[in-house]
């Protein structure tokens, strides 16, 4: 009984032979195009990860930078700088649009932020009409920190130049 089963079978995996080739083609195929998503997801994963430590890294020195210089992290409503001031002030924005970006590149959450810091320096923000060179995002909030605050400042008195 126990020969005639094997014989059976034997007879059937020769019948479907060329089927079970296909189906294991297929199969490995399959298996090959799961295992590339995982690695493209693993890759996806990684760099995002990268990403966000990179942009908690550029804030942490932009932390640095404003806790070494508070008068350019809070210049008040009307900063009157000397020239040389005025040109650190100038890089200290830059650094902060920068620092903007990529963070708010690598996690969107952080708007609030970068709001709060922008309206800190509104007398900057709203003297400056060209955005363009910015990222969308970072746009975005100089706009809606142009609309809630720009009305609102007092004039400044004019500088002797």
């Amino acid at each position: 009984m126990r020969n005639a089963a094997v014989a059976s079978m034997m007879s059937w995996l020769r019948h479907n032979g060329e089927a079970l080739q296909g189906i294991g083609a297929i199969l490995t195929a399959l298996i090959a195009v799961v295992a590339l998503a995982g690695v493209k997801f693993q890759i996806d994963a990684q760099e995002k990860v990268s990403r966000e430590q990179a942009a908690r890294e550029i804030y942490r020195e932009f932390l640095a930078l404003s806790i070494a210089n508070p008068e350019l992290a809070d210049p008040g409503t009307c900063p009157d700088f000397d020239d040389a001031t005025s040109v650190k002030y100038d890089h200290y924005l830059e650094h902060l649009l920068y620092t903007a970006e990529e963070v708010m590149n690598a996690n969107p959450e952080w708007e609030g932020t970068f709001t709060a810091a922008f309206a800190t320096h509104g007398t900057a923000i709203c003297s400056e009409t060209d955005w363009s060179g910015y990222t969308t995002t970072v746009q975005t909030v100089v706009a809606d920190v142009r609309q809630n605050i720009c009305a609102k400042l007092p004039a400044c008195p004019a500088t002797d130049e």
